[in-house]
């Protein structure tokens, strides 16, 4: 019975579609995961250094932000076909208590 009266509630708000579709708001801006800031420089200009491996695999990184901090640094890693500065808020505001290291 609760679940009816919740599904009716719903449906008298408008949170499901009516006969006629979606409205036409419905598809007028990407979904929250599609959508992701204008990348911005990190607070120490972007500037890294390469690690080479002895494979042969040379990595870009970066570390920045409070070195002498007693806390627990972060390593910030991104995912999939994303790059290190569109994390830059996040590395931005860590940086200011603690050492913060991105790669790509």
């Amino acid at each position: 019975m609760r679940v009816f009266n919740l599904v009716s509630a719903l449906i008298s708000l408008g949170t499901f579609a009516g006969a006629d579709g979606p409205s036409s708001a419905y598809n007028a801006t990407p979904p929250r995961w599609e959508w992701h800031p204008d990348p911005k420089p990190l607070a120490n200009g972007d500037q890294g250094q390469y690690l080479n491996l002895s494979s042969g695999i040379d990595i870009w990184y970066t570390d920045f932000g409070n070195l002498e901090s007693k806390k627990t640094p972060v390593l910030l890693l991104h995912g999939g076909m994303a790059n290190s500065n569109l994390m830059f808020n996040q590395a931005n505001y860590l940086a200011q208590s603690r050492r913060v290291i991105l790669q790509e």
